[in-house]
């Protein structure tokens, strides 16, 4: 067959097309997860570099924009991926088919109380990046 339809059976095929079953998971489809109220999607990047290993978001506290001591703390989210977390009491865990995702419990009920929908992307040079995440307490 040369890529056109087959008359007898109605069926149009394609030269290497494979079907799409959807029991079969490769690493290089995102993951959608719920996470209380709301949801975390990992892209295909990430779900392959995290194989095996934990994807942790957790709060980060950096100092302001201005030169004195008098700055406000900022509160950010950040990403990473780790073989091990040191103290999984402070983690909220969901295992996952390919990797542990631990999420810190305050990003948790920010996620939860706001229903967000964040994304977690790779970056050109391999940075997790969070998109779509606001800190409501």
């Amino acid at each position: 067959m040369s890529g056109r339809g087959d008359f007898t059976t109605g069926r149009h095929s394609t030269p290497g097309a494979v079907d799409n079953d959807p029991s079969v998971k490769n690493s290089n489809t995102p993951e959608l997860i719920s996470v209380g109220k709301g949801k975390v999607e990992s892209g295909k990047g990430v779900v392959k570099a995290a194989e095996g290993k934990f994807l942790v978001l957790d709060l980060i506290e950096e100092k302001g924009p201005c030169p004195d001591n008098m700055c406000q703390l900022e509160a950010k989210i950040s990403a990473g991926i780790l073989d091990s977390i040191n103290d999984p009491s402070s983690y909220e865990i969901i295992k996952t088919e390919k990797f542990t995702f631990a999420i810190s419990k305050a990003v948790w009920r920010a996620i939860d109380k706001g229903r967000q929908d964040i994304s977690i992307r790779k970056g050109r040079f391999g940075s997790l990046m969070v998109k779509g995440f606001s800190l409501t307490y």
